[in-house]
C-alpha cells in the first residue's frame, strides 16, 4: 500500500485502483485534492522506474527561510523560479540520476507559477519548458514540480510523469523504492532528509560495507559549522551484499558521514540495516580571521620520508592550540611536545613516509573554530600523468625517490557514457580499479607506472590516499594525489580592444600545437598556434589577425579519431552599459561603463522592442566609456542596447525601467490591499500584471487591476480584493510571451518583522519591514500575557527603524507577536530570551568528582538547567537543586573517568556554557 493515502471519490479511485496509473484523459477531469494528498514535496518525485533511471540522491529539506540570504544549501534551487516567494515554500525535494537527468519538487502556498513557454495543460496543471534553463515544470497551486535534461522530449516528459504522481496516477519515489520508503518512514520527520546510492566518491572502506545509506538532520549540514551545543542525528544504513554489520563497523561508518564530532550513538539492527541515532557536537566553523596571522609552510625531504613544518612569518601561535595529523591520526610528535609557542622560524620534523596526508591546524575548542596552516598530500608531485588521445589511455609514472606502500593507494575512474536512446544526454558510472595496483605487487617504485585503459573524453581518473578522513569536522584533510579529467582542451578566443584578438590556452595539460586548428568564417587564419609553440601549454597566449567585428572564430582540436570543435565565438566589441531611471524627470540614462570604443552606427536602443526616437548615432560618431545618452523614457518599459552589423545582433544591455514604484497597505480586517502607484511619471499599466502567491487565493496571475486606468499617474491606486494574510503580491512586467520582470513585492502579512536587542538589560524591539502598517495591528506578549508597552501606544504607524522599548525579562520568557488584532489574529514570531551565564568547571581525579559552579552572570531556573559530560552522565543530568542557580551555586557528579568536554544545556537545548578538560 502507498505511504501516501488514496482519498476515494467519484470514480477516480477505482481506475487507479485498478490500472496503477491515471491516464492522461481522466487526470485532465481530476483536481489533484480528489486524489491524493500531497504532505511533503517528495511526495512529488516520480519513481525511478517510471522515468527508465536510477537516483543517486535525493534530499528533501523543510524551508524556514523568508529570504535568498536565509535559504540552506539544499534549497538553493528556490532561487532559479523568481515568481515563488521563499516565505511562501514549506519543503524542496531533489533528486539526480545516473542519465543526467535530474528531478525535484516544491510544494507550499503559493499559486500556480508559470516558469517558461507552456506546452501544455494537463488536469490543471501547468506544463512548462525553458530552452534556456534546459528545464521542465509541472505547476498548480502550491506544488511544481521540475526536470532539467539537455533533450527536451526528456524532461518534458519527466515533468509530465510528476504531474502524474501528483494526481495519484502513479508511484512517487518514496512509494517505488523500497529501501527509500523504508529510510522516509524512519527519517522523515527531521528537517533534512538524505537517500545515497551513489558511494563513488566514498572511501573504498565505506564502500565496501554499505550499499546506500539515508540520513535525517536537525540542522542542515551545510549550516551548522560553528554552532553551539549539540544536535540529534539518525542513520539507515543498507548492508553491502555478504556483510553483517556490528557496532565497530557502524561506528567507522559514522565517523566518516558526520560532519561534526560523534559524542553518542546508538544502534539498532534488523535484516541488513542497522539504524543508528547520533549525538554530534556541531563542526568548527574554520575562522581565519581568529586564529593567529601566521604563514606555515611544509618541506618535503626527498629521499628520506620526512616533512618539517617552519613557522615562516606573522603572529606567534600558542602551542598548545596546534594539532598536527598525518594520515588521519594525531602524530606522535605534536607541536606542544617541543614549544610552548610556535614562532617565527620554529621547525617541526615529523616522519611521513613519501605518500601521506599532512594537516596542521589551529583548534580552538570553546569558540568551536579552526583555521588551517597546512593541508597536504605530500607525493601529489611525484607522479607524471599523461593522456594518448589515439590509445585511449591515461598514465600515472611515479617519480619519487623512494619506496612506498601500495596498500595505501585507491584508483577510480568514472567513466561517461552516452545513452543508448539519446546521444544528447549521458550518465556517470563509477568504477574502483584494483588490477593496476596489484600489478605494481606491495611496492611503488621510482619508474613504475598506473595505467587506465579505455579512458575517453569526459571520464574522470583520481589517485588518492585511502586513510581516515580527520580530523572530523574540518574541510579536509585533500587525499588526492592525482585528479586528472579527460576533457576536450581548454582554450579561448578573446576581444581585448587595444591589446587584439587573442587565442589563451589554459588547460593544465601540455598539447601538440599541431593539433590545433584556427578558422575565420571557415577559413583557416594566417597565424596558427603551431607557427608559434611546438606544445601549448598553460597560460600561453597567440595574437590572432584582426578580423571584422560580426566575423566567426571557430578552433578546432584535431587529436584522436574525430576533429572537435573545442571554441566558437562571434566577435562584437566589448561594451557595458549601465542603465538609470529618474524618475522626478522621466528620463533613461545609459552610460558607456567600461570595454571599446565602439562606433554610434552600429549600436540600437529600443524601448519594448521597438527602436527609440534618439539613438547614439544621433549625438556620437563613436561611443566610448564615460559617454552616456538620456532619452525620454516611461516606466515600465524594457530597454535594450543592441550591437548589430545589420546581419549579427547581440543585447549588450537588457533593463526595465521603474523598479519600486509602488507602495502597499493592507486591511487585515476586510483582507484587502491598496496598490498605490508612487512614480512621478505617468505611466501606461497595460503590460502591468498583479501575481498572487498563496493556496487560499484565487491565485489569478495573470489580473490587470490597472489596466481600467487609461494613464497611470502618481497616486493612482486601485484595490484587491479577498486578499488572505498568507498572500504576497507582486507586480510584474510582461515584456512578451515567455519573460516578465518583478517590478514590486509586498506580504500581507509581516514575516519577522521586528529584531530582539538586550540593551543593558532592557529588551528593545527594532521594526525592519520597509513596509508601513498600522501600530495597533501588532499584540506583544510576556508568556502569554500582554505587555504593558504596546507598538499601538507608542505609535499610529510603524515605520521602518521604529523602536519600542518592552522592558527587563527573566530569561526564558518567550515573547510572542500576535498579527493582525482586527482579525483572527495569529502568531506571526517568537522570540525566547536565554540566560547569560558562566560556569567554573573542574575534575579531582584522587575524589573522582566533577565540580561545576555558577561563575556569574544570570539566575536560571535548576528545572531548565542541565549538565552534559559523558562518560561522567549518561545522557543530559538535571542541575542538582532546586529553585534558582545564581553565582556562587554549584553542584558535584561522581566521575571515574575525566570528561573531555562538560556543557551547561538550557531547556534541553541551547548552550550555555561549555569547557574542554582534556589534555
Amino acid at each position: 500500500m502507498k505511504r501516501r493515502d488514496l482519498l476515494l471519490s467519484s470514480g477516480g479511485a477505482a481506475a487507479v485502483l485498478l490500472s496503477g496509473r491515471v491516464p492522461k484523459a481522466q487526470a485532465q477531469q481530476t483536481t489533484t485534492q480528489e486524489l491524493v494528498e500531497i504532505e511533503t514535496a517528495l511526495d512529488l518525485v516520480p519513481a525511478p522506474s517510471e522515468l527508465d533511471a536510477e537516483y543517486g540522491r535525493i534530499t528533501e529539506t523543510t524551508v524556514e527561510a523568508t529570504s535568498r540570504d536565509e535559504l540552506t544549501y539544499e534549497a538553493a534551487i528556490l532561487t532559479q523560479f523568481e515568481e515563488i516567494d521563499i516565505a511562501d515554500v514549506d519543503s524542496v525535494a531533489t533528486a539526480t540520476t545516473d542519465d543526467g537527468l535530474s528531478v525535484g519538487a516544491i510544494l507550499g502556498s503559493f499559486g500556480t507559477p508559470k516558469p517558461g513557454e507552456q506546452v501544455d495543460e494537463i488536469g490543471g496543471w501547468r506544463i512548462g519548458d525553458s530552452e534556456d534553463d534546459r528545464r521542465a515544470t509541472a505547476s498548480t497551486d502550491g506544488m511544481l514540480a521540475f526536470a532539467s535534461a539537455e533533450d527536451s522530449d526528456v524532461r518534458i516528459d519527466a515533468a509530465e510523469t510528476a504531474q502524474e504522481v501528483g494526481v495519484g496516477g502513479t508511484d512517487s519515489a518514496v512509494d517505488g523504492v523500497e529501501t527509500l520508503s523504508k529510510a522516509f518512514d524512519r527519517l522523515g520527520d527531521k528537517s533534512h532528509f538524505y537517500y545515497i546510492t551513489d558511494l563513488q566518491f566514498a572511501s573504498a572502506s565505506l564502500s565496501e560495507q554499505i550499499q546506500t545509506f539515508s540520513a535525517g538532520f536537525e540542522e542542515s549540514p551545510s549550516q551548522i559549522r560553528g554552532m553551539q551545543g549539540t544536535f540529534e542525528n539518525a542513520y539507515l544504513l543498507e548492508a553491502a551484499d555478504g556483510v553483517d554489520l556490528d557496532d565497530d563497523a557502524v561506528k567507522e561508518i559514522l565517523q566518516e558521514l558526520e560532519q561534526g564530532t560523534l559524542v553518542e550513538l546508538e544502534t539498532e539492527y534488523d535484516d541488513g540495516f542497522a539504524y543508528v541515532e547520533t549525538v554530534v557536537e556541531a563542526p568548527p566553523r574554520r575562522a581565519r580571521e581568529a586564529a593567529p596571522d601566521a604563514s606555515v609552510g611544509i618541506k618535503t625531504a626527498d629521499g628520506e620520508g620526512t616533512v618539517t613544518l617552519t613557522h615562516r612569518s606573522g603572529e606567534s601561535i600558542p602551542a598548545e592550540m596546534l594539532e598536527l595529523w598525518v594520515n588521519g591520526a594525531m602524530a606522535e610528535t605534536q607541536p606542544a611536545d617541543e614549544f610552548e609557542t610556535f614562532t617565527e622560524g620554529d621547525s617541526l620534523t615529523v616522519d611521513t613516509g613519501p605518500l601521506a596526508v599532512v594537516y596542521l591546524r589551529w583548534f580552538d575548542e570553546e569558540a568551536n573554530e579552526y583555521f588551517a596552516y597546512v593541508n597536504e598530500a605530500i607525493g601529489r608531485n611525484s607522479f607524471e600523468k599523461s593522456y594518448d588521445p589515439s590509445t585511449k589511455a591515461v598514465e600515472m609514472t611515479y617519480t619519487g625517490e623512494m619506496d612506498a606502500e601500495t596498500d595505501r593507494l585507491a584508483l577510480t575512474v568514472r567513466r561517461r557514457v552516452d545513452n543508448d536512446e539519446d546521444d544528447n544526454t549521458y550518465r556517470y558510472e563509477t568504477e574502483q580499479l584494483t588490477a593496476p595496483i596489484e600489478e605494481l605487487g606491495d611496492t611503488l617504485t621510482t619508474g613504475d607506472s598506473l595505467t587506465v585503459e579505455e579512458a575517453g573524453i569526459g571520464d574522470r581518473v583520481e589517485l588518492r590516499l585511502d586513510v581516515p578522513q580527520k580530523p572530523a569536522s574540518s574541510f579536509g584533510p585533500d587525499r588526492t594525489l592525482v585528479r586528472y579529467r579527460i576533457r576536450e582542451p581548454r582554450i579561448s578566443v578573446m576581444n581585448r580592444g587595444d591589446k587584439g584578438l587573442t587565442l589563451r590556452y589554459y588547460d593544465d595539460i601540455a598539447r601538440d600545437a599541431e593539433n590545433f586548428r584556427v578558422l575565420a568564417d571557415d577559413e583557416e587564419m594566417e597565424t596558427q598556434p603551431a607557427d608559434e609553440h611546438d606544445t601549448l601549454e598553460r597560460g600561453d597566449e597567440i595574437s590572432l589577425p584582426d578580423v571584422e567585428y560580426g566575423t566567426k572564430i571557430v578552433v578546432e582540436w584535431t587529436a584522436g579519431d574525430e576533429t572537435t570543435v573545442i571554441e566558437e565565438i562571434v566577435i562584437t566589441p566589448r561594451v557595458y552599459m549601465n542603465v538609470s531611471y529618474d524618475d522626478e524627470e522621466g528620463t533613461v540614462t545609459l552610460t558607456h561603463q567600461n570595454g571599446e570604443e565602439v562606433d554610434a552606427s552600429n549600436l540600437k536602443l529600443t524601448f519594448n522592442d521597438e527602436a527609440a526616437e534618439t539613438q547614439f548615432s544621433d549625438e556620437y560618431d563613436t561611443v566610448s566609456q564615460g559617454d552616456s545618452l538620456s532619452v525620454d523614457g516611461e516606466p515600465f518599459q524594457e530597454v535594450k542596447v543592441v550591437w548589430t552589423d545589420g546581419e549579427t545582433e547581440e543585447t549588450i544591455t537588457q533593463r526595465v525601467t521603474g523598479r519600486d514604484l509602488f507602495q502597499a497597505s493592507y486591511d487585515p480586517s476586510n483582507e484587502t490591499v491598496e496598490l498605490a502607484y508612487t512614480g512621478q511619471q505617468t505611466a501606461d499599466a497595460s503590460n502591468l500584471e498583479v501575481r498572487r502567491y498563496s493556496r487560499d487565493a484565487d491565485n489569478e496571475n495573470d489580473e490587470k487591476p490597472f489596466s481600467d486606468i487609461e494613464t497611470l499617474s502618481n497616486g493612482d491606486s486601485v484595490t484587491l480584493e479577498d486578499v488572505g494574510p498568507e498572500t504576497s503580491i507582486n507586480v510584474v512586467v510582461t515584456t512578451d510571451d515567455r519573460r516578465w520582470s518583478t517590478v514590486y513585492r509586498f506580504s500581507a502579512q509581516p514575516r519577522y518583522a521586528f529584531n530582539f536587542e538586550n540593551r543593558e538589560g532592557t529588551l528593545v524591539a527594532t521594526y525592519r519591514e520597509d513596509t508601513s502598517r498600522d501600530a495597533s495591528e501588532f499584540r506583544f506578549l510576556a508568556d502569554g500575557e500582554e505587555l504593558d508597552t504596546q507598538p499601538g501606544e507608542e505609535y499610529d504607524t510603524l515605520e521602518e527603524g521604529d523602536e519600542l522599548e518592552l522592558g527587563s525579562f527573566e530569561a526564558g520568557t518567550t515573547i510572542v507577536i500576535e498579527w493582525p488584532t482586527s482579525g483572527d489574529a495569529t502568531q506571526v514570531q517568537e522570540y525566547t530570551v536565554v540566560p547569560d551565564a558562566s560556569f567554573a568547571v573542574s575534575y579531582d581525579s584522587d575524589e573522582g568528582a566533577l565540580s561545576i559552579e555558577h561563575n556569574g552572570g544570570d539566575e536560571i531556573d535548576a528545572d531548565s538547567l542541565g549538565v552534559y559530560a559523558p562518560p561522567a552522565t549518561e545522557g543530559l543530568a538535571d542541575w542538582d537543586g532546586d529553585g534558582t542557580v545564581s553565582e556562587g551555586d554549584s553542584m558535584t557528579i561522581e566521575a571515574e573517568e575525566k570528561p573531555d568536554n562538560v556543557l551547561l544545556i538550557y531547556n534541553e537545548g541551547e548552550v550555555i556554557d561549555r569547557t574542554n578538560l582534556s589534555e
